[in-house]
């Protein structure tokens, strides 16, 4: 099930219990911050060495970019516009 959707239900994920004490705040602030939509903690749950991270309000992390290039794709503007973007937010 969705974190979001546990977090509507007032149940604790693995994930929202671990983000409190790295971001150092109660244990239940992930929890509403969750259900409100005012962070989200990407995690899924197939990749057992993914450490949960809280993204949002209140936080240490406040904007996630991904930002991608290749041998496909070399251009660095496009996606320096992106980090731009979400910085203007």
């Amino acid at each position: 099930m969705a974190i979001i959707t546990e977090s509507k239900q007032a149940n604790f994920t693995p994930a929202v219990q671990k983000v409190a004490p790295d971001e150092g705040i109660s244990a239940s602030s992930p929890l509403d911050l969750v259900s409100s939509g005012r962070i989200v903690i990407p995690a899924n749950e197939h990749h057992a060495h993914a450490r949960p991270v809280g993204i949002g309000q209140k936080l240490k992390t406040q904007v996630n970019v991904n930002l991608c290039t290749s041998a496909d794709y070399p251009k660095i503007e496009p996606e320096l516009e992106k980090l731009r973007r979400s910085s203007d937010q």
